[in-house]
């Protein structure tokens, strides 16, 4: 977002809120069309690993799978009939794919801990190539 309007973003915050409201529980998918109805959420996102846990699936199962396929499509029309962004996370190319063709607007394809794990590798690796290259390290 500080990118996209530039880096003063942060000077007008209030002047661009976005509302994301997650569906990632049983109870939030109960009361989908409730909360993509309400006035000043302009995003549902649909957590697909917080789901899979409270629905009792295992972690591994795809976001294009039957049981979670459902449910993905599920949020995706509550955003159409309410005039609202559909997000999700899809951090396989299967998932991206299957989220993409489902209708999702907004698709975070990495996760916090997956993004972390290879900017470190990267800047480990990095170091490591300058190490080697420096002089005052031989």
């Amino acid at each position: 977002m500080i990118d996209l309007h530039g880096r003063g973003y942060a000077n007008d915050a209030n002047a661009l809120p976005l509302v994301i409201a997650q569906i990632e529980t049983p109870d939030g998918l109960e009361h989908l069309d409730d909360i993509a109805a309400v006035e000043g959420i302009d995003v549902l996102l649909f957590g697909p690993d917080d789901m899979k846990l409270r629905m009792g699936l295992p972690m591994d199962l795809q976001l294009h799978a039957p049981e979670l396929a459902s449910v993905a499509h599920r949020v995706v029309e509550a955003c159409r009939k309410n005039l609202k962004a559909a997000m999700t996370v899809a951090t396989a190319l299967e998932a991206l794919a299957f989220a993409l063709d489902a209708g999702f607007l907004v698709v975070a394809v990495g996760g916090d801990a997956g993004l972390l794990k290879r900017a470190s590798i990267e800047t480990i690796n990095m170091i490591s190539a300058a190490r080697s290259r420096s002089a005052h390290c031989q």
